[in-house]
């Protein structure tokens, strides 16, 4: 009769139902992860965007390619000057 009402006990659902839920996310999680990585989309959301932000932080110009923001740099523009030389 012990095991019998054991049986029927509810103490301990709560756990398993939570670690079922938790199994299910991280799977699910997983394969959308896999497909998005698949078709590139990480790169294209977080890519572009580091691309910039690298060059903002290199030579302070918001452009993604590279070779275009070391010119354009305020330090690399001819500059002119009005103080008379002795």
């Amino acid at each position: 009769m012990k095991n019998l009402k054991r049986l029927k006990s509810k103490s301990g659902q709560a756990l398993v139902e939570s670690i079922l839920l938790m199994a299910v996310v991280i799977v699910c999680w997983t394969g959308a992860a896999k497909i998005l990585r698949e078709k590139g989309l990480f790169q294209n959301v977080f890519g572009k965007s580091w691309g910039k932000l690298s060059t903002v932080i290199e030579f302070g110009i918001p452009v993604t390619a590279r070779g275009t923001a070391a010119p354009n740099h305020p330090t690399a523009f001819q500059r002119h000057s009005t103080r008379v030389s002795k």
